[in-house]
This record gives structure tokens, C-alpha cells and sequence, in this order.
């Protein structure tokens, strides 16, 4: 192809409905670029997180998240998120303050969910080895069982 017929081409008068879709296919490639060079600048930045595994970490970490919590549980749910997501606390743990904080409300359906993720942990190898943590999660399961107030 001659480079005039390049330029002619593109010097044609254009029907609306062939402009607007040719605009709407750069932008389409526009936008996936950004992406791809988004995606690539977090993958190439990411650091590896050091997982806390020194039990005086792991405790000031649940007060932390569990003081945040008597003053806004919604905002220390995000903490648990980020610890969860960073990895910085196992899911276990994560979800054990997660079901903790279900646990301390009165709306029965953090109730049912904090039972529920309970039920879920007591199943769990590390809580059949650990008995001060199966002791967390079974004074959990029997506070949410009590403020639920059913028969379960």
C-alpha cells in the first residue's frame, strides 16, 4: 500500500456512525493499554510481606483490630481485609477476628455468619492442635450462640 493512499484514506469524509466507531475502537485500545501498563507497574512493584508469626505480633495485631472494632466494625473489618490480602495474618486468623467481630453485634445476621465461620474453624487442623486458640473460637461460638438467641 502506497503512503498516498494512506493519506487519502484518512482525508475521506467519513460517515458519523464510522467515525464514531472508529473512535470508540481507539478508545477501547486505549483503555486496555492503560490497564496493561497499570497491571505490569503494581505486578513489578509488589514486595514480598512478612507473614507475623510471633504470637506477641499476632496478639497486638487482634487488639488493634479488635479495639478499632468497638469503635467502628465496618472499619476494622477493612483492617482484617488488608491483613488477609497482605498476608501478613494466616485466613485463619483472619477469619477468627472476622467472626469475633459478627459475634459482637446484635444484628442476627452477623450472628448466623459469626456461627457459621466458627463452625467452620472448629474443623480446621489448627484448631484441633492449638487449644488456647480452640478455646477462642469455642467462647466465640457460645457468645454468638447466646446473643443469637436460638436453640441451635
Amino acid at each position: 500500500m502506497e503512503l498516498s493512499a494512506v493519506f487519502d484514506y484518512f482525508s475521506l469524509p467519513l460517515h458519523p456512525i464510522l467515525c464514531r466507531a472508529r473512535n470508540m475502537k481507539h478508545r477501547l485500545i486505549t483503555n486496555i493499554l492503560t490497564v496493561v501498563v497499570i497491571l505490569l507497574t503494581v505486578g513489578c512493584q509488589r514486595t514480598q510481606v512478612r507473614l507475623a508469626s510471633n504470637p506477641e505480633e499476632i496478639r497486638e495485631l487482634n487488639q488493634q483490630v479488635l479495639k478499632a472494632a468497638n469503635e467502628s466494625p465496618d472499619s476494622a473489618l477493612l483492617m482484617i481485609n488488608s491483613l488477609s490480602t497482605s498476608g501478613t495474618l494466616p485466613d485463619y486468623r483472619c477469619d477468627f477476628l472476622r467472626a469475633k467481630i459478627y459475634a459482637q453485634s446484635l444484628d442476627s445476621l452477623w450472628l448466623d455468619s459469626a456461627i457459621i465461620i466458627g463452625e467452620r474453624l472448629m474443623t480446621l487442623d489448627v484448631t484441633k492442635e492449638d487449644m488456647a486458640y480452640r478455646q477462642d473460637v469455642l467462647e466465640m461460638l457460645v457468645n454468638a450462640c447466646r446473643q443469637h438467641g436460638d436453640d441451635e
